[in-house]
């Protein structure tokens, strides 16, 4: 059962509940009033953070306190550089790009930590959880467990791109072995004679390759052979060589382009997060609002059962006293049965939406599934116009989440394409290998003798190309289609948002005239019912036209409930899907800047 105090004048400057950080990146700042509408260009900078020192469990006792709180190569590089720009366009959120030829990973932990589990609620064993909108929006972003999941994927999406990177990496190898060989050997005078060799090799190298396909391996090692009927022969050598890719791998862009497909995925999931923690906060706006309107209907149900048994009562005495039929008793008695009927839905109704507040909000206290909930009254909603619909649209289409991860979409698809089209040709490398030895009895008189003239040097072309190419094709053409449906999807996904937008401004437009529509109605019914009652009393009128006369005032007072929980609702839908939302909640979080779109 919620439990809801009387209402009251409230002042809002400023979020009820100051918090620390309550989202991988998010910190709460100074948000406008809920029963205040804000256009669109009040979208700024959110300003100054608030509450940096205050600690988790402050917040959440804070939320638990009585709502009396105040509230082809040039093509190639193009598409590498606008990668960059998009890697620039959210470097808040994935890290300034380094030099790419020692490719960065997305910066995304800094932003998103890892989730600390905050301190419980100290509340009373049958204490009940006190909510303001400003303290449920708080409990959310701390507590939620599908927020919590969600914070993880920025972490794992930023690994990616040092696997990518992984290949850049220098490669350290180190080798030594032992070997035995026995045979036989014919010496020119027609003699054969046996031998037994003994050889112990040691090799270490170091070997690179680069985003420009070049590929150096730098090496030194030591062999020894020992015969059985020579002295002991040891060579040292060390040795350069560099292969160079010509066509196939050539390609820096495409070389660089798993890199930065990696750094792209790792900003969207900023804007996948920042979406998710939109949708959240929405939804918990929306449920709690629910809640409030469960609760005032509740209200209004219960009091029709008592104004309903009053009736009944005084319809009993007037039987007795035999001013009225005895037939007038049944309209009474049914409109009591109703009225308790109403009064159970809209009880079952409550608790219903009780229980899903809380599984949003997930309290860290004990016996939260038991835990009653009290919540506000609604705001007075203020008779403000409108902005422009026109603004809402520029909202949404430069800071909605899933735009921007669309557009970093159709930035990934050119990068693929880069990478594919570099598979359509063959394979050309220049390789060269130049070395100098040492040889000696000795293990260190053969690494002093590396001055000698003793060389060895090799150079060479290697090709390969299959006859049909027929996998490199496919994969090129799937990535070319590809592409061409991320830009359709995106240019889909923009009308969509108008729409969206659009739909949700008319539904604030509706919702705000029938606040005033239903007050006119409720006053008419409230009136139609007061002179039934008064027609009853002079014999004019029948307890079941009385009965029906208050049914419709029921419904009148339903509907101004609902008129003004809508309207609520309404407009926090409007600044949903115009991706506003955390902004005028005053919650910082990664994902804010705008991306560009590709030319």
């Amino acid at each position: 059962m919620m439990h809801c105090p009387a209402p009251r004048r409230r002042g809002w400057s400023g979020l009820c509940v100051v918090a620390a950080t309550v989202l991988a990146g998010c910190t709460v700042l100074r948000a406008p009033a809920e029963d205040t509408y804000v256009g669109p260009e009040a979208v700024t900078d959110p300003g100054p953070r608030i509450g940096s020192a205050t600690t988790q469990s402050e917040t959440a006792e804070a939320a638990a306190a009585a709502p009396t709180a105040a509230p082809a190569d040039t093509a190639d590089e193009k598409t590498g550089a606008a990668a960059d720009a998009a890697t620039a366009s959210g470097e808040g959120a994935a890290g300034k790009a380094e030099s790419l030829d020692e490719p960065p990973a997305a910066d995304v932990g800094s932003a998103i930590e890892r989730f600390r589990p905050p301190a419980p609620l100290k509340l009373g064993k049958d204490q009940a959880l006190a909510l303001t909108i400003d303290a449920a929006r708080l409990l959310v972003l701390e507590n939620n467990q599908s927020l919590v999941v969600e914070r993880l994927r920025p972490p794992i999406a930023a690994t990616m791109e040092d696997v990518a990177a992984g290949i850049f990496d220098p490669l350290v190898t180190a080798e030594i072995g032992h070997g035995r060989t026995q045979g036989e050997l014919l010496s020119a005078e027609g003699d054969r004679h046996t031998f037994d060799t003994d050889a112990v090799l040691g090799e270490a190298a170091v070997e690179q390759t680069l985003p420009t396909g070049t590929t150096v391996r730098l090496e030194a090692g030591s062999e020894i052979d020992d015969e059985s009927d020579v002295r002991q022969w040891i060579r040292s050598r060390v040795g350069l060589m560099v292969s160079q890719s010509v066509l196939r791998g050539a390609s820096r862009p495409a070389n660089l382009a798993r890199v930065r497909e990696a750094r792209l995925d790792a900003i969207a999931s900023t804007y996948q997060l920042r979406g998710f923690a939109e949708a959240l906060l929405g939804q918990v706006e929306t449920a709690y609002w629910d809640c409030v309107l469960a609760k005032l209907q509740l209200e209004i149900a219960e009091r029709a059962k008592r104004a309903a048994e009053a009736r009944l009562k005084t319809t009993a005495q007037r039987i007795d006293a035999g001013t009225l039929s005895e037939s007038e008793r049944v309209a009474a008695e049914a409109a009591v049965a109703r009225r308790e009927q109403r009064r159970r839905n809209a009880e079952s109704q409550t608790e219903m939406m009780r229980l899903r507040l809380l599984r949003l909000l997930n309290p860290p206290c004990a016996q939260k599934w038991q835990r009653d909930v009290v919540v506000e009254r609604p705001p007075l909603v203020p008779n403000t116009p409108l902005d422009n619909v026109e603004d809402h649209v520029r909202t949404a289409l430069a800071s909605r989440p899933d735009l921007n991860q669309a557009r970093l979409q159709v930035k990934r698809g050119e990068l693929e394409v880069v990478r594919t089209r570099d598979g359509l040709l063959p394979v050309l490398d220049l390789f060269a290998t130049v070395g100098k030895s040492g040889y000696a009895e000795h293990l260190d008189e053969s690494w002093k003798n590396l001055d000698s003239n003793d060389y060895d040097m090799f150079m060479g072309v290697r090709t390969q190309f299959p006859l049909r190419n027929r996998s490199a094709r496919a994969q090129y053409k799937q990535a070319m289609l590809t592409k061409e449906q991320t830009v359709e999807a995106l240019e889909n996904l923009e009308q969509f948002i108008q729409m969206e937008v659009r739909t949700a401004f008319e539904e604030v437009r509706r919702a705000t005239n029938q606040i005033e529509a239903t007050r006119i109605t409720l006053d008419l019914r409230q009136r139609a019912y007061e002179s039934e009652v008064e027609r009853l009393k002079i014999g004019r009128s029948t307890t079941l036209d009385v009965v029906r006369a208050h049914r419709d005032l029921l419904d009148s007072q339903d509907a101004v409930a609902e008129a003004k929980i809508d309207y609520l609702k309404a407009v926090v839908n409007l600044f949903r899907v115009d991706g506003s939302l955390l902004v005028r909640r005053g919650v910082e979080a990664p994902g804010a800047e705008p991306v560009e779109a590709a030319p």
